[in-house]
């Protein structure tokens, strides 16, 4: 048994819902590009590959700053969106 839902506006209900909790379908925006840039960018064989390169002390510097870079970006999103 399917029901139709017709509205006057442009808003559907799965949308006017979305706007009161975004989080009741699925990751958050944010959270969701945080997620996949940090399985690329501080993943265990990204930092096998540094460390023909990089000194410790730096491969520990590189993951500190883009872990943080990560964060930070996870949240601007989820404000933006």
């Amino acid at each position: 048994m399917t029901t139709q839902v017709t509205t006057q506006s442009s808003v559907t209900p799965l949308t006017a819902l979305r706007s009161f909790h975004p989080g009741w379908f699925g990751a958050v925006m944010g959270t969701a590009l945080a997620f996949m840039m940090a399985v690329v960018g501080v993943s265990f064989p990204e930092t096998i590959l540094l460390r023909r390169v990089l000194k410790p002390q730096l491969i520990a510097l590189f993951i500190g700053i883009v872990t943080v870079a990560i964060i930070i970006t996870g949240y601007l999103f989820n404000l933006v969106l």
